[in-house]
């Protein structure tokens, strides 16, 4: 058993609960991911489980035992950080047999170990180099191999790409999942990149001010985000207040001030704010009257404010006759109207999102 489970977990510094209250649970071979800017307790999260923070209240449990007092030596768990903290001094080989050593593994299965780590971080010819040698992508990967080499229950992973370019970032995404993939491994993973969480996770935990905001998996966390909070942090967003809601069938017609919009009724809280991504609003020419192909489409009229290019995107501003201003995503290639144009902005009524 390698799941992982926070129950009622804080850790307060002074006054201030950094971690408020927080119950988690990590599946057996999950790759689960915290999200959250600096300071939402997702290091100090991390660092708990690991042993190397106590919290001030509440119960870590791995495997299903209560590991809440126990130091880090004895919880099995392998610790990847972003500064990699290989030893200068040793060879590659070396740092990854390094636990092994520590845990008395008799010597003749040290190095099979080592040699099917190699293999299994694509680098079985650099076991005699010295990490000074080593590029940060290939340091990034010893780092990853020393972790597991013990066969921890936990794989704990403190951004561990944050000091990488992006080319090489994208390309160890790939490699960790990878690794986590092929040997079942429970991992728990902690950045403030969400396309970083976005590619690599199971589920994603969305921290804010000590708390979860949203625990889910990424198309849902996108497409159906429990707060505006993580609405706004997980991609680009347009948000527009609600002044009222009412039923209509099996929908919700909502008082916006630009007027009635319709959501599919999927929460029966009161929402406060409408929210739409960018990429889902489609522009037309203004002017067009709606069609009965229109009728579970939102529309609104507006003008083009301005318009940028980013390779395979281009992002329009686009503000209606009330006031609001909209961002609006198009593919590189599609029609694109110029600033000044007269649009209708339009949308699925499927792909309004309502917050609470």
């Amino acid at each position: 058993m390698s799941e992982v489970a926070l129950k009622g977990v804080s850790r307060l510094y002074g006054q201030q609960a950094v971690v408020d209250r927080l119950d988690l649970h990590v599946r057996q071979g999950e790759f689960l991911t915290l999200l959250g800017p600096s300071g939402c307790g997702k290091t100090t999260t991390l660092r708990m489980v690991a042993g190397f923070v106590a919290p001030s209240e509440g119960r870590v449990l791995i495997g299903g035992e209560d590991v809440t007092e126990r130091p880090p030596r004895l919880r099995n768990v392998g610790m990847v950080f972003q500064d990699y903290a290989l030893f200068p001094h040793m060879t590659v080989f070396d740092n990854i047999a390094f636990g092994l050593v520590e845990r008395k593994v008799d010597r003749d299965r040290i190095a099979p170990r080592v040699r099917s780590l190699l293999e299994l971080i694509r680098l079985p010819e650099v076991a005699g180099r010295l990490p000074s040698q080593l590029s940060g992508g290939q340091q990034q990967r010893v780092a990853l191999a020393r972790a597991i080499a013990f066969a921890p229950q936990v794989l704990l992973l403190d951004e561990p790409l944050g000091a990488l370019d992006l080319k090489m970032r994208e390309h160890m995404q790939g490699e960790v999942r990878r690794i986590q993939q092929e040997l079942g491994l429970t991992a728990l993973y902690v950045t403030h990149d969400q396309t970083e969480a976005m590619t690599m996770s199971d589920r994603i935990a969305v921290m804010s001010a000590g708390r979860i905001d949203q625990l889910d998996a990424p198309e849902r966390l996108y497409d159906r985000p429990a707060t505006r909070f993580v609405a706004e942090f997980v991609g680009k967003v347009n948000f527009l207040a609600v002044q009222s809601a009412r039923p209509a069938g099996d929908l919700v017609e909502v008082t916006t001030a630009e007027g009635p919009l319709l959501a599919l009724a999927e929460d029966t809280r009161a929402p406060s704010t409408l929210a739409v991504r960018p990429e889902n609003l489609r522009l037309e020419p203004g002017g067009g009257a709606a069609t009965a192909a229109d009728a579970r489409r939102n529309r609104l009229q507006a003008t083009v404010e301005a318009s940028t290019f980013s390779g395979s995107l281009r992002h329009l501003r686009v503000s209606t006759a009330r006031g609001t201003s909209w961002l609006v995503e198009l593919a590189a290639g599609q029609p694109a109207p110029q600033p000044g144009d007269a649009v209708v902005v339009s949308w699925p009524v499927h792909q309004t999102v309502l917050i609470p």
